[in-house]
């Protein structure tokens, strides 16, 4: 079953990487590499794991899954990494 596109991006939309060392880095100061909406998704997404909010974890990871390339999955996991480990809970994502 189709679902309507999430943010007006296709899931096969992709958008150039740098390397690998310089991820983070653009990540925060290139606000283009991922747009504003899917940025907004993984606010979303980070807000809801800090308050242990599953069934909307769940959902926003579904609508992240209909807009989420390499870029969007690189920031998800560098948001969570550094909003866990501010907050004190250890980490098992290895850079």
């Amino acid at each position: 079953m189709d679902r309507p596109a999430v943010c007006g991006a296709s899931p096969h939309q992709a958008i150039p990487l740098p390397s690998q060392g310089l991820i983070s880095l653009i990540m925060r100061t290139d606000p283009g590499l991922v747009p504003a909406c899917v940025r907004a998704i993984i606010d979303g997404v980070v807000e809801a794991v800090r308050t242990e909010d599953a069934p909307r974890v769940r959902a926003l990871l579904d609508d992240l899954a209909q807009v989420a390339d390499p870029a969007a999955l690189l920031l998800l996991r560098s948001r969570l990494d550094d909003d866990l480990s501010s907050h004190g809970v250890p980490v098992g994502l290895s850079r």
